[in-house]
């Protein structure tokens, strides 16, 4: 039996600070990228927040693209998240990314070069965003943790959050 969702969804866009006046004025682009859970768009986006309220639930996947452009008027509200780190286990860390890659496939292995994490650059959680044009992507693994998870993942396209063989 299918699940049945609630009427409408709240869904949220992260953003650094530069782009908070713009999107206030402008409102969203079409091809703006939402997600469903706050984290997922405080860690991919910023940790500026904005909440829109969407009639119909356009999505039952973690993220969502608009095909549209989306009016300021249409905003809920705009909160700016900052996060403290108050503890970082790296060693623990690297253990969670191993487990968790293997957990996907058996044969994957961490990138030798960067330890999984993706970037070469020693910054721990919740930074990642702050320091986006500082990160530099891992050239082994093409910032995927893992060499071989690179190569499954470049004969893939993403569509409407399913992966789709080329």
């Amino acid at each position: 039996m299918e699940e049945t969702l609630p009427i409408g969804a709240v869904l949220y866009h992260g953003t650094p600070v530069e782009n908070v006046d713009r999107i206030l004025k402008l409102g969203f682009s079409k091809g703006t990228y939402f997600a469903r859970h706050l984290e997922d768009a405080i860690r991919m986006g910023g940790d500026h927040v904005f909440e829109i309220w969407m009639k119909e639930d356009p999505s039952r996947c973690w993220e969502w693209i608009c095909p549209e452009p989306i009016p300021p008027d249409r905003i809920l509200t705009l909160i700016d998240y900052n996060p403290r780190l108050v503890h970082w286990n790296r060693e623990e860390q690297v253990t969670v990314r191993k487990d968790i890659l293997t957990q996907e496939n058996p044969d994957w292995t961490l990138c030798e070069e960067c330890k999984g994490r993706g970037q070469l650059e020693e910054y721990p959680p919740l930074t990642r965003s702050r320091k986006r044009d500082k990160v530099t992507l891992c050239s082994r693994c093409n910032g995927h943790g893992s060499q071989e998870k690179y190569k499954f993942m470049k004969t893939y396209t993403h569509v409407k959050g399913r992966l789709y063989g080329n």
